[in-house]
C-alpha cells in the first residue's frame, strides 16, 4: 500500500515551489519587458525611416525641408498619428542622469497611434540637416512606465552593454536618416557597440560618434539601414547614393 503525502509535507513542498518563483519571477518579467523595450524601439525608427525614404521617393521632401508651416502636414501624412504640435509629452519622463536630456514645451511633439512618441526639439522648425540635426527621443510606450532614458548598464562607447532596456531612448534626425542618439540607443537599436570616439580621428562625416567614414571611396556611412553618402565642404551630406 502506498504512502500518501502528509499536510506538513505538501506544505513544505508549495512553500519552496513559492520561493523558487519569487526568486526566478521578476528576472523573467524584466527580461519579457526589456525585449518588448527594444522590439518597440527598432519598431519605431524603422517607421520613421520609411516614412522619409517615401517622402523623399514622392515629394522629394526630406527631414532638412522641415518648417514650421509644413511639419505638422510631413507627420500626418507620412506616419499614423493621434496628435502632433509644439509642446513636451505630457508626462515625466526620468533622465537617468543622460546628461542634456529635454521634454520641454518648446519641443515637437508626435504622438503615434501604436502607443509610441517621438519628441525633437526646437531645430526642427529650421530643417534637421546634418550640419544642424534635430536632436529628440522616442518613447516606445508613450505614457506607461518606466518612462526612464536607456543607458549602459556596463560600459561606454565601444563597450557599452544594455542588459535592461527601457522605454526611452535618444535619436537623431538629419536629411534622409534617423540614427541613435547615444551609446545605449545604438546598441539597441543596432545590435552592435558603437564605435569608439578615437576610432576614426580624421572622420569628415557628421555625428562622427555614429557614422564612419570609407576612405577609399569618400562616402559616409550611418549604421543599416542608412545609405552612404559623401561629406560637403561646409558640412552636411549630399543626397543619399548607392
Amino acid at each position: 500500500m502506498k504512502k500518501a503525502f502528509t499536510l506538513a509535507e505538501v506544505l513544505i513542498t508549495l512553500g519552496i515551489i513559492g520561493v523558487v518563483a519569487a526568486l526566478v519571477m521578476p528576472a523573467v518579467l524584466n527580461n519579457t519587458k526589456g525585449k518588448q523595450f527594444r522590439a518597440g524601439f527598432k519598431k519605431s525608427a524603422s517607421a520613421i525611416n520609411q516614412a522619409v525614404t517615401r517622402s523623399v521617393a514622392l515629394n522629394d521632401f526630406n527631414f532638412g525641408d522641415l518648417r514650421n508651416d509644413n511639419i505638422d502636414d510631413f507627420f500626418k501624412t507620412n506616419l499614423k498619428t493621434l496628435k502632433v504640435g509644439y509642446g513636451s509629452t505630457g508626462y515625466d519622463i526620468n533622465a537617468n542622469g543622460v546628461t542634456g536630456f529635454s521634454n520641454s514645451a518648446t519641443n515637437y511633439t508626435v504622438f503615434l497611434s501604436d502607443g509610441s512618441v517621438l519628441q525633437l526639439s526646437s531645430q526642427v522648425a529650421n530643417g534637421c540637416t546634418a550640419a544642424n540635426p534635430c536632436d529628440g527621443f522616442i518613447d516606445v510606450n508613450g505614457k506607461k512606465g518606466p518612462n526612464k532614458v536607456a543607458i549602459c548598464t556596463s560600459g561606454a562607447d565601444d563597450t557599452c552593454a544594455v542588459d535592461t532596456p527601457t522605454d526611452v531612448y535618444p535619436v537623431s534626425l538629419f536629411d534622409m536618416k534617423l540614427i541613435a542618439g547615444s551609446d545605449a540607443a545604438w546598441v539597441v537599436l543596432y545590435d552592435v557597440t558603437p564605435p569608439a570616439p578615437d576610432a576614426q580621428p580624421d572622420n569628415p562625416c557628421p555625428h562622427p560618434e555614429y557614422m564612419t567614414y570609407n576612405s577609399s571611396t569618400g562616402l559616409c556611412c550611418p549604421p543599416p539601414p542608412g545609405c552612404c553618402s559623401r561629406p560637403l565642404p561646409g558640412g552636411g551630406l549630399e543626397p543619399c547614393g548607392p
